[in-house]
């Protein structure tokens, strides 16, 4: 669904400011509009365990702004 949404906005795009704009652009293929995570073979970088842990306690630190 992603690609499909990607693939018409990019011709939708393309038929408002033309071939010429979208090259000026930088824009060339679909792709170059918005690279999606399964474009490419890199494995994205997750976050360590320690890491985690500490998002998880800034997080509790904040806590609730709705709970009073």
């Amino acid at each position: 669904m992603w690609s499909a949404t990607r693939w018409q906005t990019y011709y939708i795009m393309s038929a408002q400011v033309g071939g010429k704009g979208m090259r000026e652009a930088g824009l060339h293929k679909p792709t170059d509009l918005l690279p999606l995570p399964w474009d490419t073979n890199e494995k994205p970088e997750l976050p360590s365990e320690e890491e985690i842990k500490a998002q998880l306690e800034e997080m509790k630190q904040i806590g609730n702004p709705w709970k009073k």
